[in-house]
Formats: structure tokens, sequence, C-alpha cells
């Protein structure tokens, strides 16, 4: 069996809890890309938010943002594929999170909107070197195409408020994570092995030609359906147990063992 794509999360897997890629992760990718393996990004981030690190990375491939609504090459800049969310039914759900008090942020136009500033989104700000922009009651008041939107609550209320909002929408959207404090809502159907999945026909390689690296629900659908699923030992359990090999942490060069994996079954 031979690899030909590696698709890898970012926050929690291939970034370190101070967002660094580590020398040793650097590495074994500029080693897998010499050897013609594809190797791409797959995260619940912005584009925006993602393509600095592709461009450390000296990437030139296609990268997976907002959990695969949009599909976008890192040099390029070619939109390969896209998906909004219905405007009226993510008003609904951002009315909602108004009725409920609920700390929500929304993305559309390479931009991230709040009504109010909080802590979490100062922080979240840090953690993507991008600001988050302050509109007021317009977040809830205006119909916009939005490529998710994402709650930010307290991790002991996401479970229930995953579970009100899937009897609400049934059907109608997507729930996922990627923090313990974050709850994702995205159109039906759109998730990050589905991208894999779009690039990877493109390319004409086969789903039993495919490695992907993950750590929080998100990525659930990368483990599961890729050939080799892989989780690194700070991964969420339900990720390490769907995965046919744990590595090290994220701290610790966990894609690079990974990659020497696929390396291995060349």
């Amino acid at each position: 069996m031979s690899i030909k794509l590696i698709a890898t999360d970012m926050d929690g897997t291939l970034l370190t809890d101070e967002k660094k890629i580590t020398q040793k992760d650097f590495d074994a990718i500029q080693l897998a890309a010499a050897r013609g393996i594809k190797f791409i990004l797959a995260t619940g981030r912005m584009y925006e938010a993602a393509k600095p690190y592709a461009d450390a990375l000296k990437l030139d491939v296609p990268l997976i943002s907002y959990n695969g609504a949009l599909v976008k090459g890192s040099r390029s800049g070619e939109v390969l594929f896209e998906s909004f969310m219905d405007p009226e039914l993510a008003y609904e759900v951002l009315q909602y999170c108004q009725k409920f008090r609920l700390h929500v942020q929304a993305y559309w136009g390479g931009e991230v909107y709040t009504d109010r500033l909080n802590e979490d989104s100062r922080w979240y700000s840090k953690i993507i070197n991008k600001p988050v922009l302050e509109i007021g009651e317009r977040l809830f008041n205006e119909k916009h195409k939005v490529y998710k939107l994402l709650i930010m609550t307290d991790p002991e209320t996401v479970n229930p408020i995953w579970l009100d909002l899937g009897q609400r929408f049934t059907g109608r959207i997507d729930l996922t994570s990627s923090a313990q404090n974050f709850l994702e809502i995205i159109s039906p159907g759109i998730n990050k092995w589905n991208a894999v999945k779009h690039l990877a026909d493109t390319w004409h390689i086969r789903q039993s030609e495919i490695m992907c690296i993950g750590d929080s629900l998100n990525d659930l659908s990368m483990i599961e359906n890729a050939k080799v699923g892989v989780a690194v030992a700070n991964a969420h359990p339900d990720v390490r147990f769907h995965a046919q090999h744990i590595v090290a942490d994220n701290n610790s060069g966990g894609v690079a063992e990974a990659i020497r994996i696929a390396l291995d079954l060349e």
C-alpha cells in the first residue's frame, strides 16, 4: 500500500499549544512532499487564518477551511469548492443564539463577526491572529451567506446546546466541535472528509491511498473514512477509538511520527 495524500488538522494536531509547528514536523512534511505525497491542511479555521501556516510550510496545495465549507488554493487563491449556509437558516440559528444569550461568531467574506466582543472572542482573535469584528445587533438582524457559525460557551453546556439545536434543526444543519467549549454549525454534508475526498478524486487518488491525522470531533469524518486514520495522543477519546494509529501529542512531533508510518507503507 502506498500513501499518496496526507491530510492533517491544525489546532491540537499539527500546531503546538503555542500555535507553532515543531521543527520535527516541518522536516517530515518537507520529506513527504519531496517523496511526491500531497500534504494538505484541513481545519475548522477560516482560510485567512490557515494560509500563513501553509506559506511557512512552503505548501502549494488547496487548503480545506471552515471544516470543509471552503477549499481554496494556498498560493493561487483559486476556489475549488465552496458551500454556504442558507441565509434564512443561518438567520434562524442566530435568532436562537440571541434568544438564549449565547455568544456566537459568524463567518463570511473572509472575516469573523460577533455582536459584542468578550473574553472568548478576544482570546480567539489572538489564536487566529486576526480581529473578530463587533457589529452589534446587525449580527442578528441581517441575513448573510455564512460558511459556518461558532458558539463559544462553557464546556459543560456544549452537549445540552448540541442536543437542543440538533432537535430543533433536524436534517437542516450539521454540528461538530473542535474544542471543548466550541460548537460549530455548518450545512449538512459539509465535513473535512468530503473535502479531502473531493481533492483526492481530482488528483485520481484512491481512498486506500489516503492518511488523515486529527485530534477533535470535527476530525472524526477523516479518521473514520481514510484508509489510515491517525490520532495524536492528546486527541478526544472518540477520535483515539476510531484511529488505527495513535502517535505522539501535538507538542511532541505527532505529525512527523504519522508521516514516518506513511513512508513505511510505501
